[in-house]
């Protein structure tokens, strides 16, 4: 999925997969009209969808700005469900987000 916003949300996995589901759905040209009987199309919201009846399946959250919070009813043990990794935004990020461009001084 193209790097974006959906808005400020506090939900679980399952409604943001729904939220997901909707976004896409509802801003995609393809999901309407005439275009609206694209198999591909309906395939990946179907797929969407069926995520969330899986048992296990990865969830990647790439969040440059750090924004996210994933809560974990383990906390302050570690939850072996959950992996996190820092890492230091590539140049592109930092262009697309406006602060190549910032003056700080």
């Amino acid at each position: 999925m193209e790097t974006g916003i959906m808005g400020s949300i506090y939900t679980t996995v399952e409604g943001l997969l729904d939220h997901i589901h909707d976004n896409i759905k509802s801003s995609n040209p393809f999901g309407v009209g005439d275009s609206a009987e694209d198999l591909q199309f309906k395939s990946f919201l179907n797929r969407i969808k069926e995520l969330k009846s899986k048992p296990r399946f990865t969830l990647v959250l790439d969040d440059p700005l750090a924004n996210s919070f994933i809560y974990s009813n383990l906390y302050p043990e570690p939850d072996p469900q959950i992996t996190v990794k820092e890492y230091e935004r590539t140049q592109e990020q930092n262009e697309e987000l406006g602060i190549t461009d910032m003056k700080t001084d």
